[in-house]
């Protein structure tokens, strides 16, 4: 498993309110018929991306992929039993956000702001 983007939120729209000139701008109104319970949700400029380089989080541990314990231990906790992250109807969240994100900050990370 491996973080591979950041998104700080500033707009949510509905998928059927983007107008035709900012189509190509989301994989979502690009590759299928949009529906009216889509939504498109816009990073903010400068503060989002997908990240240069992914950065390894998690391991096959009792049978599923999970959270390295040492990097949970520095994000805080998350919702979730033994760091288990595998696709899930509700997905984990972080017990400490600000612990997060300041972990992140410590990664070095680079925003590549390309929509490809």
């Amino acid at each position: 498993m491996r973080l591979s983007a950041s998104l700080w939120l500033s707009k949510v729209v509905r998928a059927i309110d983007v107008t035709a000139e900012r189509l190509h701008e989301n994989a979502h109104t690009r590759w299928k018929a949009i529906s009216e319970d889509d939504v498109v949700v816009r990073g903010s400029h400068g503060e989002s991306g997908r990240l240069d380089r992914c950065i390894p989080i998690g391991e096959w541990r009792d049978r599923a992929y999970r959270v390295r314990r040492d990097v949970e231990d520095e994000w805080g906790g998350l919702t979730v039993r033994n760091g288990y992250i595998q696709r899930s109807v509700v997905p984990p969240a972080f017990l400490d956000a600000s612990r997060f994100y300041a972990w992140f900050k410590t990664q070095g990370k680079i925003l590549l702001n390309r929509n490809n």
